[in-house]
């Protein structure tokens, strides 16, 4: 598999929600996305796909890659000052 199709992170803000940010690994900025408002419209947010937002992370790539051969899912998120995941860890530790 050529080294372009390898999983990258993305940091995804809602422009609903500042202060919000989630890194999500994927192929792209539009699957991060998608993947993204998925997952907050499965879990009941009312939301709109056009108010989220992608920017490549390149420091959390180590962690994206670490998901390739499974399924996508958020590998970080920050809120108000509480964290999760890969966003409460120094990059690439």
């Amino acid at each position: 598999m050529p080294e372009t199709d390898s999983r990258k992170a993305y940091r995804i803000t809602i422009t609903d929600w500042p202060g919000f940010e989630m890194i999500w690994p994927a192929r792209s900025a539009g699957h991060a996305r998608g993947l993204a408002y998925i997952e907050g419209r499965d879990s009941g947010y009312d939301i709109k796909f056009t108010h989220f937002r992608a920017r490549r992370a390149p420091t959390f790539d180590k962690q994206a890659q670490e998901t390739e051969g499974k399924i996508p899912w958020c590998i970080g998120w920050k809120e108000s000052g509480q964290t999760w995941g890969c966003l409460e860890e120094p990059p690439n530790a």
